[in-house]
């Protein structure tokens, strides 16, 4: 059967039409609901960001923007109708004897690649009125052209929000029929979105809390709050979270926010701080967790300490402090821990302090505030959406009761930019504080929810199993061998064990997300994870020694730098990652533990006095000898290529003395600390090593490469990570030890 090659005459001559006059007006407007019947009415007003971008509230009274107007899905305007119709058809009845001929589309029964052109405005900027109207393809098909910079429809900033609308361009559709449970929405070279069965989020009758929430444009909304409210109730009802050890702990000051009075209407403007000690105080309390951003207008300081004893003024705070403070309030508790007002800026010894004990006010909290979307304190946590762009949209249901929906193509690029990549979830504080809180209740693009027996993020079901923080370390994981768990323990897990690779591979996993988040002040990248390792600490019994664990240092010591470091910190040892500011790889040592070899050993570290110990409660001082007994093999030539990667002929590696090193054959993966390491001359360094199963051969050895020191006689000093596949048929023996001493 021939295709309607007419119909594409038209759409060409139309086209052409297009450039030569002005935009078309939509006309009389229609939306069709999910029966084919027409709604009456349009969408509520809706904000324009793309996917993941948060957009805070307006200001109170500058605007009537009601907080807890709603979206109702699945209505289409009537050019997406037409794609409802032919899409039902044909899963339904497919390759029929006629060809069908929907509006202005063109359909080939017996080709293969069975297609259907529609064309579906004739400018962006139609489209996007027929969003605003309300039409929840239309939106879909906006919002994904954006994040994927689909020039037929439009361009985007580099903000993420759209910065052009084609104009005078007709946007033309094809419907790509790649199974008979699977059709993509490809516009140009583009594949947007796709249909196909299962997508259904819910049944979207607005009865249920988290539906209600979902479809609030406001994260302030009434659904909001009832939504946060249930879930508190469920948490309460979950095996581990109940499980958890309790603590009597109480952070040294918090602020009194008083209750809300819901009846009247009327809230407290003031809150104070309080000193729980000083009154015997136990009772529940909250944490927040933000950005500062570059200013803080109010913290605490000691010369307006009894001033805020005495009360502080809410109007006067910065608006996500007022948000928190709301949120307190409206869930029903009466206290909050903020750091900015609880902890003394300008007294060095109380901020230490209390930065030690950061274990213990964040796992002892009731809850976390999480303001994800918020940049900086003057921003809040509450934000509007769109939210037709985060619901996939129904079309229709078959004979068999199958439902098909339109969705995103890459619904885990969303949740990256909704979650992982949210302002919040980039600042290097955040990871202690999330992993360490047991509840974390989070306002951004969507509101969230994350303890150990429930994870949840308000947005749908067809993306909840993506939308757990990716693949971040989670609460749940977190409390694997009873990491949680803030008592102490009296013994001490011994290394080898299957507890002891589990607490592992979560730090490796805590450690690689935490050096990839940023800090304002570098040596803040000490204290930011000082909690965390506080917890590890208690419940393993293991020490932390400038960012290594004393069981494993051989293992520690071969981290490796993901890029180049970005800057390094003044003083601090050469061989601990903690000094480096950028992302890095821990060695995964617990791939072959029954397998590995050692080269070296520890003798001793030796830390200047009173040096700073992660977990302790003193101040910051650099510095550390790690004295090891080991293999040095002088390298006499050794090229440094500026790569990330640098793999090397044996060649290119010469040794000294091939009793010190086998290196007639092989290959050799270098990889530098620093873009521009010290000059030579370098030295390898053995550390560890895997044997083949089956003939218990030296297969892999990865060691560091080393440099003399210029500032101490006869110490060396990291420059990077060297690692030697051994050649087929030979036997590496390892040369006579010495001690060495890095620094």
């Amino acid at each position: 059967m021939e295709a309607n090659t007419q119909g594409i005459d038209l759409v060409g001559q139309e086209e052409e039409e297009t450039k030569k006059q002005p935009s078309r007006p939509l006309g009389d407007f229609k939306l069709f609901g999910p029966e084919g019947l027409e709604e009456v009415g349009e969408q509520p007003p809706r904000p324009t960001p793309g996917f993941g971008q948060f957009e805070c509230l307006p200001i109170s009274g500058h605007t009537t923007f009601d907080v807890n107007a709603s979206v109702k899905p699945h209505l289409l305007c009537h050019k997406c109708q037409s794609i409802r119709e032919w899409s039902a058809r044909e899963v339904q009845y497919p390759r029929r004897t006629t060809p069908r001929r929907f509006f202005r589309s063109t359909y080939s029964p017996n080709d293969s690649s069975d297609t259907a052109d529609f064309e579906l405005y004739y400018t962006g900027e139609d489209l996007a009125a027929s969003r605003l109207k309300g039409c929840h393809l239309c939106s879909l098909m906006l919002a994904t052209a954006a994040q994927k910079d689909c020039n037929e429809i439009t361009e985007k900033s580099s903000t993420g929000h759209i910065k052009n609308l084609h104009q005078f361009k007709t946007i033309r559709v094809k419907l790509n029929i790649v199974n008979a449970n699977l059709i993509m929405i490809d516009v140009g070279d583009k594949g947007l979105l796709s249909i196909g069965p299962n997508s259904m989020p819910r049944t979207y009758s607005n009865t249920s809390t988290e539906e209600a929430a979902s479809l609030s444009i406001s994260t302030k909304s009434t659904a909001t709050w009832n939504l946060a409210k249930e879930w508190i109730e469920k948490c309460k009802s979950h095996k581990l979270c109940n499980e958890r050890a309790s603590s009597d702990f109480m952070p040294k000051r918090l602020l009194d926010v008083g209750p809300f009075n819901l009846e009247h209407g009327v809230e407290n403007q003031y809150v104070r701080l309080i000193l729980p000690g000083g009154i015997g105080l136990k009772a529940p309390y909250l944490t927040l967790s933000y950005c500062w951003g570059a200013t803080n207008k109010i913290k605490l300081t000691e010369s307006n300490h009894e001033r805020f004893a005495s009360g502080i003024l809410i109007h006067d705070l910065p608006k996500t402090i007022r948000d928190a403070i709301a949120i307190t309030r409206r869930l029903g508790f009466k206290y909050i821990w903020i750091d900015a007002l609880c902890i003394l800026q300008d007294s060095p010894s109380d901020w230490t302090e209390e930065a030690a004990s950061m274990a213990d006010v964040y796992g002892s909290c009731f809850l976390t505030i999480a303001a994800l979307g918020a940049w900086g304190s003057d921003v809040g946590c509450f934000g509007q959406r769109d939210p037709l762009i985060y619901s996939p949209c129904w079309l229709f249901k078959t004979a068999i009761g199958q439902d098909f929906s339109v969705y995103s193509v890459r619904y885990s690029d969303i949740i990256s930019e909704c979650i992982t990549n949210s302002a919040l979830n980039v600042r290097g504080w955040v990871m202690q504080e999330r992993l360490l809180s047991p509840r974390t209740l989070a306002f951004g693009v969507s509101v969230g929810w994350e303890c150990l027996g429930m994870e949840s993020h308000g947005l749908s079901d067809e993306s909840r199993t993506s939308l757990k923080y990716m693949d971040t370390p989670t609460k749940r994981r977190f409390n694997a061998s009873g990491l949680q768990n803030m008592r102490d323990t009296s013994e001490v897990l011994r290394p080898g064990t299957r507890e002891s690779l589990e607490a592992m591979a979560v730090w490796q996993d805590i450690l690689k997300y935490y050096t990839r988040s940023s800090v304002t002040v570098q040596s803040d990248r000490v204290f930011a994870i000082s909690g965390i390792i506080k917890a590890f600490e208690r419940r393993t019994g293991w020490k932390n020694i400038v960012g290594l664990w004393r069981p494993f240092v051989l293992g520690e010591l071969l981290w490796e730098m993901e890029e180049y470091a970005r800057a390094t910190l003044f003083g601090s040892p050469t061989w601990s990652w903690i000094g480096h500011n950028g992302a890095i790889y821990p060695y995964p040592y617990s791939d072959y533990p029954k397998n590995q070899v050692q080269f070296a050993r520890v003798e001793g570290i030796e830390l200047p006095e009173d040096s700073f110990r992660l977990g302790d409660g003193k101040d910051l001082k650099w510095g550390g000898a790690l004295r090891l007994s080991c293999t040095v093999a002088k390298v006499h030539s050794l090229p440094l290529r500026e790569v990330g990667w640098c793999c090397i002929t044996p060649e290119d590696c010469i040794f000294h003395h091939k009793k010190d090193f086998m290196a007639n054959s092989g290959s050799f993966v270098l990889r530098t600390d620093r873009l521009s390491p010290k000059p030579g001359p370098y030295s390898f360094i053995p550390l560890l090593g895997y044997t083949c199963p089956l003939n218990f051969r030296t297969k892999d050895i990865s060691g560091l490469l080393v440099v003399a020191s210029n500032d101490v006689p006869g110490a060396y000093e990291r420059v990077g990570v060297l690692k030697y596949g051994v050649g087929k048929g030979v036997r590496y023996k390892p040369g006579p030890r010495t001690s060495v001493t890095l620094i």
